[in-house]
């Protein structure tokens, strides 16, 4: 937890740096925090939770409790030179509500929960035809919610969902499968458990 508090996270405003650094404890040393560590911001899953996310946390249920985002990086890199490409910008501003975003240049977040790649995830089948209608299935979910997304920047390293107690310190981390809408019902039990209800 010391390695994650020290983390050096930038300010992020329309997918550029804005600002000095800060230390990742400013994020919950006044009050609980909800972190979704994003594992690309154009990703089009990511985008989903982000949308869960920040249309659930808008019940006032949750003032009491602050919600960020972190990333990896901003344009230019690899494949993308603008932001208008890498998708930082809309991702905060149409799918995570405007809701502060952060650079973790050095991926501590991404290592504390695992350092783990899509790579290695396993599939629960290897059936094309089960794939196939999955990946339909999945297709079709997205596009009934409206969100749209892009295959640029860096997206193998998978993020998740850490929620941090001033007091308690970690009091939940899940762990990103790709593929697969995150245990809502769970994370917002542990926000509500962070701010003490």
């Amino acid at each position: 937890m010391q390695e994650l508090s020290k983390a050096k996270l930038d300010p992020v405003q329309l997918g550029k740096v804005a600002g000095e650094p800060i230390e990742a404890e400013q994020l919950w040393k006044e009050a609980p925090a909800l972190i979704f560590v994003i594992r690309r911001p154009g990703c089009i899953l990511c985008r989903e939770n982000a949308k869960e996310i920040s249309t659930r946390y808008k019940d006032k249920e949750f003032n009491g409790i602050k919600l960020y985002g972190v990333i990896k990086e901003v344009a230019p890199v690899s494949g993308a030179e603008t932001d208008e490409e890498l998708g930082v910008g809309e991702f905060q501003t149409k799918y995570f509500e405007n809701h502060p975003v952060y650079r973790d240049n050095d991926k501590k977040f991404y290592k504390y929960l695992g350092e783990k790649s899509l790579l290695s995830q396993p599939w629960h089948s290897w059936n094309p035809f089960t794939l196939y209608s999955d990946f339909v299935s999945m297709t079709n979910r997205l596009k009934s919610k409206g969100v749209e997304g892009n295959l640029k920047g860096e997206g193998l390293l998978k993020g998740g969902i850490i929620v941090v107690s001033p007091s308690k310190g970690v009091v939940y981390r899940h762990e990103e499968v790709s593929g697969s809408e995150m245990p809502y019902d769970d994370i917002f039990a542990a926000a509500r458990s962070a701010m003490n209800i």
